[in-house]
């Protein structure tokens, strides 16, 4: 369950962190419109699975675990709170289930924003891409053992195992989430790919990127980021493993823009956004750390969501 709390609280901190102020009301709106939505809610599960009309009794975590329909539950009803929290009652949940819940609670939440007109539809969209990213990540980095392939898996069928995502994961030292993306892509053996990674001479990288399918205008960032996390021998520096490293992403990003590829605009773009974030999340760090220490008060007014 912690681990569905900490994902749940970075897709809500990374809209507040676009529009501070903006969404404390947001939410109490949302959980008014999803109170609204309960008394219903057990008509349309019954339409959809093909049971007999459940009684408001059929809430208990109980009667929905003796369903087994938790992963089509999350896919067709995960943005009512009522369902949601339900499915997330089981400690046994499969990564990909979770995961599809941080995306129908990051579309509620764009929906919601933009259907009021506090935000365009392409800012609430890239927010909430961004957004799902971070906690997918943190989903894989928390996963026990064979389960991060299941959630590869569920990411590609579900149409986000993209570029984007994976140079996400290597930018934020989750190198496991990107060695288990290749394999998967590139339909290699995963120990395979982990020597490749691994190897110092950088030998075989280029044809195993390009088995994979990836786009070659952001083969330099994969490359730059590679090199660097081998230098240093994969020892990544202290934080989050959703959270962006600041380092890397500064030397990717200063080794990028020396290229000459009329194509490489969009990845410096999106390399730039990745510092940014990342140095958002070193100040907001650091200030935590200042009110842990009792050096400066915390105003509950400027954070109506607990980060």
């Amino acid at each position: 369950m912690q681990l569905w709390v900490d994902s749940d609280q970075a897709v809500r901190h990374q809209f507040i962190t676009e529009q501070p102020g903006l969404f404390a009301r947001g939410f109490r709106g949302i959980a008014a419109q999803q109170r609204e939505q309960r008394l219903d809610l057990f008509r349309h599960l019954a339409l959809a699975a093909g049971q007999r009309a459940f009684d408001d009794a059929a809430l208990q975590p109980a009667r929905i675990a003796r369903l087994e329909h938790e992963a089509f539950l999350a896919q067709r009803f995960g943005h009512l709170a009522a369902i949601r929290d339900a499915i997330l009652s089981r400690d046994d949940l499969p990564a990909p289930t979770r995961q599809a819940l941080v995306v129908k609670l990051s579309e509620t939440l764009a929906d919601f924003v933009t259907a009021r007109g506090w935000l365009g539809e392409d800012r609430a969209c890239r927010i909430t891409r961004e957004a799902c990213e971070k906690a997918t990540i943190a989903l894989a980095a928390e996963s026990h053992e064979g389960e991060v392939r299941p959630l590869i898996r569920h990411l590609r069928e579900s149409g986000q195992l993209n570029a984007g995502l994976i140079l996400r994961s290597l930018l934020s030292g989750n190198v496991e989430l990107f060695e288990e993306a290749l394999a998967d892509l590139a339909q290699v053996p995963l120990t395979r790919v982990v020597g490749i990674v691994h190897d110092r001479r950088g030998a075989g990288f280029r044809a195993l990127y390009d088995k994979a399918g990836l786009p070659a205008s952001t083969f330099p960032a994969f490359r730059e980021a590679l090199e660097a996390m081998r230098e240093d021998g994969f020892v990544i520096e202290p934080g989050s493993a959703s959270r962006l490293k600041r380092r890397i992403i500064e030397r990717v990003l200063t080794r990028c823009e020396d290229e000459t590829d009329d194509e490489i605009g969009p990845l410096l773009t999106l390399l730039r956004r990745y510092a940014a974030e990342a140095a958002r999340e070193e100040a907001r760090l650091f200030c935590d750390e200042l009110v842990a220490d009792g050096l400066i008060a915390h105003d509950p007014e400027l954070h109506p969501v607990a980060a």
